[in-house]
């Protein structure tokens, strides 16, 4: 398997805080089956392992195959999709915050 996969996979990983464990569960894999992948001990990794990890990262295939991984910035669709989650959150613990004052006061 080609160095850059494998350089890639452990800069996500790295970034993501994620233990080899965790990703190996989350595509079906050992702890050292993934291992493996990511020292570039795997002579070959299924195009669909591939894309397993990529969707894990939030990246495209193509990114993953980089030479220069340059995603290693959020991807934009996914960022506005959190930010769109913890607005909503914010505004629904302020609703139960104005709630609980308004109960304090009319007691």
């Amino acid at each position: 398997m080609k160095a850059t996969i494998s350089e890639n996979l452990r800069a996500l990983r790295a970034k993501e805080k994620y233990t080899i464990a965790y990703v190996a569960h989350q595509i079906g894999l050992s702890p050292r089956g993934y291992a493996k992948i990511e020292n570039g001990e795997s002579k070959t990794v299924s195009v669909e392992r591939l894309e397993q990890l990529a969707a894990l990262y939030n990246i495209s295939l193509s990114a993953l195959l980089e030479e220069k991984l340059k995603t290693l910035e959020p991807n934009d669709k996914v960022l506005n999709r959190q930010l769109d989650r913890l607005e909503t959150m914010m505004s629904l613990m302020m609703k139960e915050i104005l709630r609980i004052r308004n109960n304090i006061i009319n007691d």
